[in-house]
């Protein structure tokens, strides 16, 4: 059993992971100058202000009379309380991913919604076009629930499109999926839910339907020179849609038409 954090304990991160004029990058910053976020919003502005523009400064100054901030924290402390398989992780937390640790800007909050417990099976991240074709939808709820079946936990930053139809087709199949959010839960779909899945310890990511300009072909570019295992599907020749894929596949990316495939080459690698 996870032991998490009691409301009043999380209160601070929240404060500075949903204030609009701070960033990831400021937040971590500002933890490795004063340890605790209690710390930093008790700090001076004239302490601050060695680290922070005074946009910002002004924002954590302002925080009694923020009541934007104040419904965000009422709902999501609603949240937290839904059920058990919510889930808010800070930083320091010990089951903080590792990966995230090392990365160079790991985000302060992490929003969990579902089985903690699926973090000790082997993962794959599943991403995509944020509005993908009919046959594209379909076909990921069908990879997705048969990762699902087959004792794999699917990975998703809940944002619209190829990245819903993955969770939906895992929880048809034995409800293996968890979704992360690294903002409010006001924004359920940008772009660093994308990212953020395929920086966790995945053993595997697979990627359908992206072009060659979207974030997650670069990020898909990056994890496979990394070594970490690619898939991806092909489609019709010309559609944009198409291209991102056609190229990962051409630079050693796997290409598979079927979920066996990937589960059969991923079982090996773990198993090796």
């Amino acid at each position: 059993m996870i032991k998490m954090p009691i409301w009043e304990q999380l209160v601070p991160w929240l404060i500075l992971q949903l204030l609009q004029d701070l960033t990831d990058s400021q937040i971590i910053q500002l933890l490795g100058y004063f340890g605790r976020p209690e710390n930093i919003l008790n700090a001076s502005s004239e302490t601050l202000a060695k680290l922070l523009p005074q946009k910002s400064i002004i924002a954590i100054q302002e925080l009694p009379k923020n009541i934007l901030l104040n419904k965000q924290l009422l709902q999501t402390q609603a949240w937290l309380n839904e059920c058990d398989q919510h889930i808010i992780l800070t930083i320091d937390h010990p089951f903080y991913p590792e990966k995230l640790h090392q990365l160079k800007v790991p985000p302060p909050v992490l929003f969990v919604s579902g089985n903690f417990s699926f973090f000790n099976t082997p993962r794959i991240a599943i991403v995509g076009f944020e509005r993908p074709s009919i046959p594209g939808k379909a076909l990921i709820e069908r990879f997705a629930k048969s990762f699902s079946l087959a004792g794999w936990t699917v990975m998703s930053g809940l944002e619209l499109g190829i990245n819903t139809a993955s969770l939906y087709g895992a929880l048809s199949g034995s409800k293996q999926a968890v979704a992360i959010l690294t903002t409010g839960l006001n924004q359920i779909y940008p772009i660093e839910n994308k990212l953020l899945v395929k920086q966790l310890e995945n053993d595997g990511l697979l990627v359908i339907e992206t072009s060659k300009d979207s974030p997650i072909y670069h990020s898909a570019l990056q994890a496979l020179k990394k070594g970490v295992p690619v898939f991806a599907v092909p489609g019709l020749i010309g559609n944009i849609q198409n291209k991102g894929c056609h190229s990962l596949i051409r630079q050693g990316a796997t290409l598979v038409d079927d979920p066996a495939q990937i589960i059969e080459a991923l079982s090996e690698c773990i198993v090796a």
